[in-house]
């Protein structure tokens, strides 16, 4: 027998957080804060997978992001971090030999995926962080279908 799941959520926010649900309650004429909340969860979600189709990444290219971001973990800060963090990985690995391991190892051009990823605001940056991380999580391959059943965009 199945157990039906209560997907109820009840959360307490602070004063600031409130008063910024109620006034988006009334912009989009809701009929509550809470109403408000999850709609706003939904927003949020949404903006999420849309920032990752934004960008679009060959396999070698994801895969030389998540070589990078091999032991990044995600949290909830904004922030802008995997163009630099693929930045100093980059040049690193010039220091150490003219040639990057990275752009030999993954045959990519470093200067474009660094561009590609410019592009990205805290949003973009934390669901490309978190697409990485659900993809090592999950022991996938460096496939197409892999990379894009956690969100990616592959060309």
């Amino acid at each position: 027998m199945d157990k039906k799941v209560d997907n109820r959520l009840q959360v307490r926010v602070n004063g600031a957080i409130f008063e910024w649900l109620q006034e988006r309650a009334k912009e989009f004429e809701t009929s509550s804060p809470d109403v408000q909340a999850r709609n706003e969860l939904v927003l949020f979600r949404d903006l999420l997978q849309q920032e990752l189709k934004r960008i679009p990444l060959t396999i070698a290219e994801a895969s030389c992001i998540a070589d990078v971001l091999d032991d990044t973990l995600l949290d909830l800060s904004v922030k802008i971090l995997v163009r630099y963090e693929l930045f100093d990985a980059f040049q690193i690995a010039r220091q150490l030999d003219e040639t990057s391991s990275y752009s030999a190892k993954w045959s990519i051009d470093e200067d474009l995926l660094l561009k590609k990823v410019s592009i990205l605001g805290p949003t973009g940056d934390h669901a490309l962080r978190e697409a990485i991380i659900k993809w090592r999580q999950k022991d996938l391959k460096a496939t197409k279908n892999d990379f894009e059943s956690v969100g990616l965009k592959i060309i």
